[in-house]
C-alpha cells in the first residue's frame, strides 16, 4: 500500500473518530437540517457539538455559534447544511478553521448538468484538496458509526455489529438502518457518499477492506467515477472480506435516473457482471437482497459447505425449498440409512417424509418437540453441512420454547442453522434467532439464494492468491511493436488486423493478399490445400452475408474462379484478395476487445461464428487479465462445456487461449487508439485457438 492510500483511510478514519462536530446551517425549526443535530444527540455521540447559525444564541439547548470561526475550539467535522450558492463560503471557512472532513448535504452541483454547477463542485473540491480537507457529498447524508456515536437520522441503532456499508443513497441507509434490530442488521460503519466530488466508493472500499470492526462490506452503487480503481479496491477487499454490490443504472430507465440523481455515468450490464466477478464480489438486484445476502453473511460463517438437510412442517415448502435447492447450486444432503431410521421413528407415518426434504407434518405446529428432535437428528448427521428448518408453532408460548431449543441445537452441534418463516406467522420471532446468530428468512427462495452467494465467494477465495496487484496491473510492454496503418476508414482491414494481432502473440491463419489473378499462383502454392479467398478491404464485415467468403478450394480451377468472383464483387479502390489456409476445427469462438468508457479496456469472449450476435453468449473482463482471470473468463459463458473433452474432439488448450485472451488486455493497454477488435471465429484447430478473421476499429 503506498503513501497516499495509507493518507486517505487514515484521513477517513480521523472522520469517523471525530471528537467534534460543527453543524453549519442548522435549522431553529423542526425542518430537514435539525435531523443532523438530533441525530448526534439521540444517539448519544460524547465529542463536542457546534451549532451554527447567525439567527439563534441556542438551539435545542445548545450554544448556537454565527459563524465556524466563531466556535471557540478545534472542528473535525462540519456538516454543511446551507444552500448550494453559498457553500463555497462556507468551505472555505471551514478550510480556514482546520476542519478534517465536511459533509456536503444539499444538492446542486455537477449533477444537474449544468456547466455552473460543474464549475461551482470543481472550484469546492480544489480549494478542500489544497487545504488537505476531505468531503463527502454533495448531495450525501455523512456517517453513521454506533461506536463513536456519530450519525446523520435520529433512532438508528446504537449496536454495533459487522457491516461496514457505503451507499450513493442516503435514504436507503436509514432504512436498512431502521429494519436492523429485526434482522439483527447491525452496522460498523456507514457512509451515504452522494455525488463522490472527493472521497469516493473505492476510497472506502480500500478502508472498510482493512478495518477491524467490519466483517462484511455492503455497497449500493448508481455510478463510478474512476472504473480501474474500483476494481482495484475491489479485489483487495473481497481477499479480505465478503463485499456485496447492489449496482443501479443497468437498464436504459435506470441508467437515465441514476444520472440524474449522482451525475454519473452507470455503466453496461455485461461490462459490469464482468467487473464483479473478476473483483470478486457478490452482485444482487434488489432491496430483499441486498439485505439479505448481509444478513448471511454477517450472520453464519463464510466457509459453509454446500450439503443441505431441509426440515419441514408445511409439505408443499420442503418442495420448494429442495427446487430452490437446486436452482441456487446447493446440494440436498444424502442423510445416512442411520439419520432416516431415527426420523422414521419419530415423526408420524402418514403424511410426513424421513427422506430429506424432511417433512415432519403439520402436527408439529403443535407437538413442537417433532420440529425439535428431526433437527437434532439431522444435524448429528455428518453428511449435513447446514439446516435450513422451516416453519413454527402455533402459539407464542409454543415458539418460547421452539426458538430457545434450536438455538441450543445449534450451540451443541456447531453447524449453520438457517430459519425460514411460514407466511402470516410472527415476523418477530427473527430477531430472537438473528440476535443468536440463526438468519431468519421470509422465503425459503430467499434463504437458498443467500446462502448460494456464501458459497459463490468461498469458491472464488479459494483459488485465489494475493498477487503484488501493482505489479501484475504493469504491463510488460517493451518491445512491442508500435504498428501504425493508415486506414481512411477508421479500422484496419482483415490482413492488417491479423498482422497486428500475430506480432503481438496470437496466433493467426497463414495468409498473402493478392490483387491480379497473376499473383494467384504463387499465393496458392506457399498456402496449400485447402484454402479460403476472402475479399479484403477494411470498409467490409459481415463477409459471408456478401459472398466474398468462399471455403474449402481444393483446385487452381476452383481458385481462379473464386478469385474473380469475389473481385467483381468488391467495389471501389484497393479491391484484393486474401488468400488463407483453410482451419480444420468445429469449435468456433468468438474473442475481442473493447474499449468501455468507464472501466477502460475490456477482454471479451464468447461462442462465436455467424451466430455469435444471436447467441450472445459471451462475457467480459477489465484489462489486464491476470492468467486466472482469463482461465475465469472462459468458464463464464453458459457454452462452456464447448471447451471440454466432446464428441470425439480433444480439451481444448486453455493455456493457448488464455494467452490469446491476455494478449487482447495487453493491446487494449498499449494502443489507446484502438477502440475495439473482433477475433471471429477464432477457431479451435486440434487443441489449440487460431484467429481465422479479425476486425480492428480505431478511435
Amino acid at each position: 500500500m503506498n503513501l497516499k492510500t495509507e493518507t486517505i483511510l487514515e484521513q477517513i478514519d480521523d472522520l469517523f473518530n471525530a471528537r467534534s462536530v460543527a453543524i453549519i446551517g442548522v435549522p431553529r425549526g423542526f425542518k430537514a437540517g435539525k435531523l443532523f443535530l438530533l441525530a448526534l444527540l439521540d444517539q448519544g455521540y460524547t465529542g463536542a457539538i457546534y451549532p451554527v447559525n447567525p439567527l439563534a444564541k441556542d438551539i435545542d439547548g445548545l450554544k448556537c455559534y454565527p459563524t465556524l470561526s466563531a466556535v471557540p475550539g478545534p472542528v473535525d467535522l462540519a456538516i454543511v447544511l446551507t444552500p448550494h450558492d453559498q457553500t463555497l463560503g462556507v468551505v472555505k471557512e471551514c478550510a480556514q478553521k482546520g476542519v478534517k472532513g465536511v459533509v456536503l448535504f444539499t444538492a446542486g452541483y455537477k449533477e444537474t448538468g449544468t456547466e455552473a454547477g460543474a464549475a461551482l463542485e470543481a472550484e469546492i473540491v480544489a480549494l478542500a484538496r489544497s487545504s488537505g480537507m476531505r468531503l463527502i457529498g454533495p448531495n450525501g447524508m455523512g456517517l453513521y458509526c454506533p461506536k463513536t456515536g456519530l450519525s446523520f437520522f435520529p433512532r438508528l441503532s446504537k449496536v454495533s455489529g459487522p457491516i461496514g456499508l457505503i451507499s450513493h443513497s442516503g435514504s436507503l441507509t436509514n432504512i436498512l438502518g431502521f429494519m436492523g434490530p429485526r434482522k439483527n442488521l447491525c452496522f460498523s460503519k456507514v457512509v451515504s457518499l452522494g455525488n463522490e466530488c472527493d472521497l469516493s466508493t473505492q476510497d472506502l472500499l480500500a478502508y472498510l477492506g482493512q478495518d477491524h470492526d467490519t466483517r462484511v462490506i455492503g455497497a449500493y452503487i448508481e455510478g463510478i467515477q474512476n472504473g480501474p480503481a474500483f476494481l482495484k479496491a475491489l479485489r483487495r477487499a473481497s481477499l479480505n472480506k465478503p463485499v456485496v454490490l447492489w449496482k443501479m443504472g443497468l437498464t436504459e430507465e435506470g441508467s437515465r435516473a441514476a444520472a440524474s440523481h449522482t451525475g454519473a455515468m452507470a455503466g453496461k450490464r455485461p461490462i459490469w457482471e464482468g467487473v464483479v466477478a473478476q473483483g470478486g464480489g457478490i452482485a444482487v438486484e434488489g432491496f430483499e437482497a441486498f439485505a439479505d445476502t448481509l444478513m448471511a453473511f454477517s450472520l453464519l460463517p463464510h466457509t459453509i459447505g454446500r450439503r443441505v438437510a431441509v426440515i419441514s412442517g408445511p409439505g408443499g415448502l420442503a418442495v420448494s425449498a429442495a427446487e430452490a435447492c437446486g436452482k441456487e447450486g446447493l446440494q440436498l444432503a444424502d442423510l445416512s440409512a442411520a439419520t432416516r431410521q431415527a426420523l422414521k421413528a419419530l415423526i408420524p407415518a402418514v403424511g410426513t417424509s424421513a427422506q430429506n426434504p424432511v417433512d415432519v407434518g403439520l402436527t408439529a405446529s403443535i407437538d413442537i418437540e417433532l420440529y425439535i428432535q428431526s433437527v437434532r437428528i439431522a444435524a448429528a448427521d455428518p453428511g449435513v453441512d447446514l439446516l435450513v428448518i422451516i416453519g413454527i408453532g402455533l402459539s407464542p408460548e409454543i415458539n418460547r420454547h421452539y426458538t430457545e431449543a434450536l438455538i441450543q441445537a445449534r450451540n451443541e452441534y456447531q453447524k449453520p442453522f438457517v430459519m425460514v418463516n411460514i407466511p402470516g406467522f410472527e415476523p418477530e420471532l427473527g430477531q430472537r434467532f438473528c440476535e443468536a446468530g440463526i438468519p431468519f428468512f421470509d422465503s425459503a427462495e430467499r434463504a437458498m439464494a443467500g446462502l448460494s452467494r456464501i458459497i459463490q465467494y468461498r469458491q472464488w477465495r479459494q483459488v485465489q492468491t494475493e498477487p503484488d496487484l501493482e505489479t501484475e496491473h504493469q504491463c510488460e510492454l517493451k518491445g512491442w511493436p508500435k504498428i501504425n496503418f493508415p486506414s481512411p476508414a477508421g479500422r484496419l482491414s482483415e490482413y492488417q488486423a491479423k498482422q497486428f494481432l500475430a506480432a503481438h502473440g496470437i496466433p493467426v491463419t497463414r495468409e498473402i493478399l493478392v490483387r491480379t489473378a497473376d499473383e494467384l499462383p504463387a499465393a496458392m502454392t506457399f498456402i496449400g490445400y485447402p484454402l479460403v479467398m476472402k475479399g479484403a478491404s477494411g470498409a467490409v464485415d459481415h463477409k459471408t452475408e456478401k459472398g466474398i467468403v468462399i471455403t474449402d478450394i481444393r483446385t487452381e480451377a476452383e481458385a481462379q474462379a473464386a478469385f474473380h468472383r469475389i473481385m467483381v464483387r468488391l467495389e471501389g479502390d484497393g479491391k484484393a484478395v486474401l488468400v488463407q489456409e483453410m482451419i480444420q476445427g468445429q469449435r468456433e469462438l468468438v474473442a475481442g476487445m473493447v474499449r468501455d468508457p468507464q472501466f477502460g479496456p475490456c477482454v471479451m469472449f464468447g461462442l462465436g461464428g455467424i451466430f455469435t450476435e444471436i447467441l450472445q453468449d459471451r462475457a467480459f473482463r477489465v484489462a489486464p487479465l491476470l492468467r486466472q482471470d482469463a482461465l475465469e473468463l472462459m468458464g463464464a459463458i453458459a457454452g462452456r462445456g464447448i471447451l471440454e473433452g466432446v464428441r470425439g474432439m480433444p480439451p481444448v488448450d486453455k493455456q493457448a487461449l488464455a494467452d490469446v485472451l491476455m494478449a487482447l488486455g495487453r493491446i487494449g493497454l498499449a494502443h489507446d487508439n484502438i477502440d475495439q477488435i473482433d477475433i471471429n471465429p477464432l477457431i479451435i484447430q486440434g487443441d489449440r485457438p487460431v484467429a481465422v478473421d479479425a476486425l480492428i476499429i480505431l478511435k
